[in-house]
This record gives structure tokens, sequence and C-alpha cells, in this order.
């Protein structure tokens, strides 16, 4: 698989984990390393000044990210995901929001507020959670239900119908209450809006029949979007633990393993890594499938979504697993706070949390 990263570019990432970690955000470092690779605008159209990759390209390139730093991978992938609204945006609302490399947009896909309709826009009050690279988003999105006239307003199925919506900085108030044991870096905080009117050209729907760009990336649905794109930090996550174990564990073997212990190590490591490359040579051949397929018409089928959907969750628990059968064998280093081993498995266990793989379950791939 071709890097999409330079070792220079690694290097400068990882130089600065630590003090991330700390300060509980990316540092300035980190935030101009993202800038000057427009990490963040994976998916906006090259036309718009963005990078303009398809999903295949986009889920390597997130890999690799989180590869090197848990936090700036999920980052990236988070803001960058909500950056991909982009292609759902009025030209007039793309244009006010979308300025340059430095764009960033954060919020919550969980429907945590009540746009009640107006003469000309919304008038918008809600709180959501997790809101991720809050402290340096340059606009905030969320989902809203809809009321007008104090009535719920309801789809043709009698559900409540939800908007999305894109927030300037200045309407909303940021709540620093992101306290988790790893992936602390992400700043994912909560936020709040009162009051707020939002003129109409700032709401949105986040489905292929709204796209409003033609590329193809703003045509695929967004589930397997965003459980392919979190499924491949996983991945990065696992890769830079192993690779940290089997330095560690070489030397540590030297010196105080016997060959019974080496034995039984080796053989946890040769299931664990088998299990794990199965499952991504598996996702990352089904992604690429998939998207050639549907690409050219910007419509996929349906079964083969479901496959990449399967495959994603698959990779998820593989890797999770994987790191999960070596830790007892890492010693205290592995339970040692700063340590880079301690960091990336309270990180991997962090985001294990996410409500998309919260109760994901291994697969036959």
């Amino acid at each position: 698989m071709e890097p999409f990263i330079k070792n220079e570019d690694i290097q400068t990432i990882r130089a600065f984990s630590d003090q991330s970690a700390e300060k509980g955000k990316l540092t300035p470092a980190l935030l101009q390393l993202i800038y000057s690779n427009n990490w963040f605008n994976l998916y906006v159209p090259r036309e718009l000044s963005g990078l303009g990759l398809n999903l295949p390209e986009a889920v390597i390139l997130l890999e690799q990210l989180a590869e090197a730093d848990a936090s700036l991978g999920w980052t990236v992938t988070l803001c960058a995901g909500a950056n991909w609204f982009v292609g759902f945006l009025p030209e007039e609302t793309r244009s006010a929001f979308f300025t340059g490399h430095s764009t960033c947009l954060s919020g919550s896909g969980l429907p945590g507020g009540i746009a009640e309709v107006t003469q000309e826009g919304y008038r918008v009050n809600g709180y959501w959670k997790y809101a991720t690279g809050a402290p340096h988003a340059t606009a905030f999105t969320a989902n809203c239900y809809i009321k007008n006239n104090g009535d719920y307003v309801k789809d043709e199925n009698g559900a409540p119908v939800v908007r999305s919506f894109i927030f300037k900085p200045e309407e909303v108030t940021t709540e620093a209450d992101w306290h988790t044991m790893g992936m602390k870096a992400t700043a994912s905080h909560s936020f709040r809006v009162q009051q707020v009117y939002v003129p109409a050209a700032r709401s949105f729907i986040i489905d292929a029949t709204q796209s409003l760009l033609p590329d193809p990336v703003f045509y695929f649905p967004f589930l397997p979007f965003a459980e392919a794109t979190l499924a491949a930090n996983f991945s990065g996550m696992a890769l830079h633990w192993l690779q940290c174990f089997e330095e560690r564990f070489r030397q540590k073997s030297e010196e105080t393993c016997t060959p019974v212990q080496k034995q039984i190590v080796s053989n946890t490591v040769r299931r664990a890594e088998k299990a794990f490359k199965d499952a991504r040579v598996s996702f990352f051949d089904t992604i690429n499938a998939v998207w050639n397929e549907g690409a050219g018409r910007k419509q996929w089928n349906q079964a083969g979504l479901d496959t990449l959907s399967r495959l994603s969750h698959h990779l998820v628990v593989t890797a999770f697993n994987s790191v999960q059968q070596l830790y007892p064998y890492c010693g205290l280093e592995a339970a040692t706070k700063d340590t880079v081993l301690n960091r990336i498995w309270l990180d991997i266990h962090t985001a294990r949390q996410h409500s998309l793989f919260r109760y994901s379950q291994a697969t036959h791939s």
C-alpha cells in the first residue's frame, strides 16, 4: 500500500503526541502540519481548494494518520468527515464557510436540538456532545428535530424530520468536558446553542438525493462512509501498537523470557497478526471493489454496502482483539502512564466506546 504521508511528517506527529495528550488538544505544530497538507479537506473538490480524494484513497490516508498517532488520525477523520458536508451546502453557504486549508467543521451526528421554523429560517436551541476538534473548529454542525408552530414536523412515515445545521463559532458555546482516559488530544467537547437564528441557507440534508456537487463521494451513503473511515482508524492504531509490541518484546525476550515463554508469545502473535491481516485485506479489497462498482453511476449496490459495513465492524473488532491478546505479555510498561504502549492501549479502548462500534462482534470475513 503506497504511503500517503512523508516520513518526516510521521516523525513530527509522534514528536508532539505526548504534548498534545498533556494539553488535551492538538498542538499548534500539529495543526499547522494538518493545514499544510490540507488533510481537513480530504473530500473537498480540487476546484474548491481541497484534495478531492475518493473514499478508498481517503481510508488509506486515515489509517496511516492513525498509525502515526491515534488522536491526530481520529481528529482528521471526524473533521474531514464534517467538511464532507460541503457537498450538501448551497453555494452561498459553501463560499462563506470554506475559506482555506484551515477550514475545520466540528460537530455531532445525534439530533440534540430543536429548530423552530421562522419566516426566513430557523430558531435553534440545543446541546450536543463529542464535537471532535472543538478548540480549532471554524464552524460547528449539528442535527435538530424540526418544529413548526410548536408541533414536530413529520415525514411521510410519521417519523420526526431531522435536518442538519451549520453554526458560526460565535453562535456556539463550548464546554471543556472531554475527560477520557485516552484520545485526549481529540478535544471532543460538548457545545450548545441558545436562541440562535439560522437562515434557511445554513440548513441542509445529508442524503445522496440532496448532493449539490457532482463528485461521486458525495453520493456515497453516510453510514457506511462513517463506518469505513473510523474502521481505518482502529486498523492504524493496532498497526502502531503491534509495531511497538514487537520492538519491546524482542528486547524483553532476550532479557528475561524462557524458551517456553517465547514460544507461547510467538504462537499468540502469529494467530493475532494473521486474523488482523486477513480482516484488513478483506476490508481494503472490498472498499475498492464496492467503490469501483458504483462510482461511475454514483449509486451503489446494497449488497456491496452491507458487505462493506460488516467488514468494517469485523476489522474494528479484530484490530481491538489483536491488541487485547498481546497486552498481557508486555509487562508493566504497557500499564505505565506516558509510555507509547500504554497511550495506544488507552486510545483504542476509548475509541471502542464509539456508538457505531460499541456492540460490534467479530464475523467471518
